[in-house]
């Protein structure tokens, strides 16, 4: 009997937690993924995230550049800012099998952005960030 109680809490638990999520494969949920790889400084993570035309999946190299690019240019940017404290992601503005995504930034100094972030349907149905390449 308690076997199958712990069992029925754990998927109750496991319900809860998943269900706080949100639908990654939408536009808005797209971007959250994507503003969190850039909190958690998990820039591979971002790059997962990118759809470049043409393409099914980067080489090792091709990702390594990119995750370099990234680290070096929007990664130092955020650091000088002390880090991103937090984010809301609007509203996204539908075209078709394209997005774009409203963002508010709040930085650890202070500072605040408003950026829109470009996403775009694969051919797969799937969400993804839309690396204009």
């Amino acid at each position: 009997m308690k076997k199958l109680l712990f069992i029925a809490a754990a998927g109750l638990l496991t319900l809860v937690l998943t269900s706080c999520v949100g639908n990654p494969n939408t536009p808005e949920g797209i971007v959250t993924s994507a503003m969190e790889c850039m909190v958690d400084k998990d820039y591979a993570g971002y790059v997962d995230l990118m759809y470049f035309k043409g393409k099914d999946e980067l080489s090792k190299e091709e990702k390594a550049q990119f995750v370099s690019i990234l680290e070096e240019k929007a990664g130092k940017d955020i650091e000088k800012k002390g880090g991103i404290k937090e984010f809301k992601v609007g509203v996204p503005k539908l075209d078709g099998d394209k997005a774009r995504v409203p963002v508010d930034i709040t930085y650890g100094d202070g500072s605040s952005k408003k950026d829109d972030v470009a996403v775009i349907k694969t051919p797969d149905g799937d969400w993804k960030l839309d690396s204009g390449k």
